[in-house]
């Protein structure tokens, strides 16, 4: 098993329970907050290493050796790459490869990324709740994942609405579609909008079951997918 964490996690005790329990361990990494010692004793900020090896957009960097000298030094892996179009740097630590693989893993971390905007601010406001205890929060993690769940089941229904829409969306004469634009709503708050609805009785009937599939594409490559007839038919001239 391999756990991803993000910036918040770049610490002695989050890695060393895990290392206890058998895991591996991808984190983005503080540049600023921690030194490390690399192959020639050379104690310095993680930053003066990344900077060093990674300059410019679309390079590459590694490095392993102690990490942490204040809580007695750790032994990793240091994984940097600078994106082009990014502003900064990403960096792990990692105590598998130093390879380029890291970076995949920690990629994978994102797509949970909206779940936790949903049970927060964009949704539940999980941090208001002032549940205390594991066994209380469990059955609250329990019915926002139930409701996480209907509302996006609403919000597929919704979108293939707004879909079938845009199909039989007809231009003006003298009216121009313009670029494609993107989905301004997800399939989780568009769902939910509908769920209010339902529990406010003013929607009614059956709460649809239909999921959405893992293997689908994403909603707003389909939105965008749906607008590219009208704009081939006003782009292309006889």
């Amino acid at each position: 098993m391999t756990v991803l964490a993000g910036r918040a996690y770049d610490s002695p005790p989050f890695l060393d329970r895990r290392t206890a329990r058998g895991w591996s361990f991808v984190v983005r990494l503080k540049l600023g907050s921690v030194v490390f010692r690399d192959h020639q004793g050379r104690v310095q900020p993680p930053r003066a290493l990344v900077e060093r090896q990674v300059q410019r957009p679309g390079q590459r960097g590694k490095g392993r050796g102690p990490l942490f000298k204040t809580a007695g030094w750790r032994r990793v892996r240091v994984v940097a790459y600078w994106q082009p179009g990014e502003d900064e740097r990403m960096v792990v630590v990692t105590d598998g490869p130093p390879s380029r693989a890291a970076l995949g893993e920690d990629g994978r971390r994102f797509w949970c990324e909206p779940a936790v905007r949903a049970d927060k601010t964009a949704g539940w406001q999980w941090e208001q709740r002032q549940v205390r205890g594991v066994h209380d929060h469990a059955h609250l993690l329990l019915a926002m994942a139930w409701a996480s769940l209907r509302a996006r089941c609403l919000g597929v229904e919704a979108a293939h609405e707004t879909l079938a829409r845009l199909a039989c969306r007809q231009r003006r004469p003298g009216t121009r579609f313009g670029r494609p634009r993107h989905a301004r709503t997800s399939l989780f708050t568009l769902g939910l909008r509908r769920l209010r609805r339902w529990c406010s009785g003013t929607a009614r009937g059956p709460l649809p079951g239909q999921r959405p599939h893992l293997d689908a594409p994403g909603w707003n490559r389909e939105y965008h997918a749906a607008q590219s007839p009208q704009l081939i038919h006003e782009t292309v001239r006889p």
